[in-house]
């Protein structure tokens, strides 16, 4: 994220890029995609003198879309237009496969495991 606000211009006398970057980079970890919307409102806190905010909001879409491009490298694109995972991309240990239509699990995993009580 400090590259591209230095990239994008949004560096200038320094001040606020501190908090400019660690709002964006909190921004990012819980939404890997956000609008420009969604990026205004979590900067409307931080204040700037110098450059505006064009150029945060220019870095953050740089983020966005190198990380994209980063993971369609690695994991391939999406299956389908809902932007579901390839079918042979890695599963963490625990996360369960593709529900049936229904939403059930199947029915070689127990939906409750740990035994009994």
């Amino acid at each position: 994220m400090q590259r591209a606000l230095a990239a994008s211009g949004a560096v200038q006398c320094g001040f606020c890029v501190p908090g400019m970057a660690m709002t964006v980079h909190d921004l990012l970890e819980g939404n890997h995609a956000p609008n420009e919307l969604q990026v205004r409102k979590a900067l409307c806190g931080n204040l700037c003198r110098c450059s505006g905010y064009r150029g945060v909001l220019d870095a953050v879409e740089e983020v966005v879309k190198a990380r994209a491009e980063a993971a369609a490298a690695a994991y391939g694109t999406a299956d389908d237009e809902t932007g579901a995972p390839p079918a042979d991309t890695a599963r963490i240990p625990h996360q369960a496969g593709p529900a049936d239509p229904m939403g059930h699990a199947p029915h070689d995993q127990d939906p409750h495991p740990g035994g009994t009580a």
